[in-house]
């Protein structure tokens, strides 16, 4: 029997990040079920990482939103491989795969990874964002998955999506990520402060570069770990530069996920500034390794941080907030070990298994109505 054919679509530049661990992860998980197509903006290591799996790779360029060549060439795409669901994961490959998929007849389940009307500034844009996703959703979107709750009651309570269409499945980590953690206080005088995560705006570059210069003028062996890049990197390094703690900076390049486990293994405290989130993979990587984490009161980041149990949240864009959480935490070695453990013991709740068996769950669900529907 031949497997169903699930195209996987996203616009977003796909190397290595969060919607690209959720990807490698369906495709190990669901391979033996369905056959994965991905088309979109691939690049190294993702490309690589994919094909290893089997999966039908196609890079396609980066589209403007209403492109509509890129349009037709999905929906070209879709019918010519003889896909059976469409499955978007970004915000412009969520609209014109949606879009395409509809034009072809096929049924299509959209993942929210980050809400599009998060990123613009302008609060005319950001509705039209909403308006647009509304539409989607109802016209062109079988299910919609969301990785964060709290992302999922935003697009309730917002009237975007039906309770019905709505779908919570949080991300997940694999077994080897959740061995017993070894809460031993290292025995070194420095403090690491890690982040990992591209260096972009969203992520609160300057936000982090801005505390950590606080952080050394009161700690002198306090250390800033970057394991990522990005178009942020020059800023940081010459942020660094100018306020005189570039001899505290580590920069450690972008790391694999086995990489990143050591990393945050020989760490301290982790360090999350971003502008806005959904469901951080990093986030919750960091607290399985045992690690207190310090991130910014947005999006889903409230889904796995408890305020003084299993973290700290601060405010976005306030780097006196955010440097005042971290020398806290760097003077409370007691405080780093039982938030450590908790936020370990919480982590342990996201496992793949739960992610995978939501996932195909949807897609059984989609593909048999749309057979139902098929036949009547």
């Amino acid at each position: 029997m031949s497997k169903l054919r699930v195209a996987m679509v996203s616009f977003s530049p796909l190397a290595t990040g969060g919607i690209e661990t959720h990807l490698l992860q369906l495709f190990h998980g669901l391979g033996r079920e369905f056959e994965f197509h991905t088309l979109g903006v691939l690049a190294e290591p993702f490309l690589s990482l994919a094909g290893g799996l089997g999966v039908k790779c196609v890079p396609l360029p980066a589209p403007s939103k209403l492109n509509p060549f890129a349009f037709l060439r999905l929906r070209k795409e879709f019918r010519t491989r003889g896909i059976d669901l469409v499955h978007t994961h970004d915000t412009r490959g969520g609209l014109l795969g949606r879009m395409a998929a509809r034009a072809a007849g096929i049924p299509a389940v959209h993942t929210v990874h980050t809400p599009s009307f998060f990123l613009p500034a302008k609060p005319l844009t950001a509705n039209a964002y909403r308006l647009a996703e509304r539409l989607l959703i109802r016209l062109a979107s079988e299910r919609v998955i969301f990785v964060s709750k709290t992302i999922r009651q935003i697009y309730l309570d917002g009237k975007l999506v039906s309770p019905e269409k709505a779908r919570h499945i949080p991300n997940g980590l694999e077994p080897e990520w959740f061995t017993p953690v070894q809460h031993i206080l290292r025995r070194q005088e420095e403090i690491r402060f890690l982040y990992v995560g591209r260096m972009a705006r969203e992520k609160g570059i300057e936000n982090l570069a801005a505390a950590f210069a606080i952080v050394a003028g009161r700690i002198s062996e306090a250390r800033l770990q970057v394991a990522g890049e990005g178009p942020k990197k020059e800023d940081l390094l010459r942020a660094a530069e100018q306020d005189g703690w570039k001899k505290n900076l580590d920069l450690l390049g972008l790391l694999l996920r086995a990489k990143t486990r050591e990393a945050m293994h020989s760490a301290d405290i982790f360090v999350l500034p971003s502008e806005f989130e959904s469901f951080s993979y990093t986030l919750l990587e960091a607290m399985a390794s045992g690690l207190p984490c310090i991130a910014t009161d947005v999006g889903g980041n409230r889904d796995l941080i408890e305020p003084d149990c299993t973290g700290l949240l601060v405010p976005r864009g306030n780097p006196q907030r955010l440097a005042d959480a971290m020398i806290r935490l760097a003077g409370d070695p007691e405080m780093r070990i039982s938030m450590g453990r908790e936020g370990a013991v919480r982590s342990r709740e996201y496992t793949l298994e739960r992610m995978i068996d939501g996932t195909r769950s949807v897609y059984h669900e989609v593909l048999a109505r749309d057979h139902t529907a098929g036949k009547s």
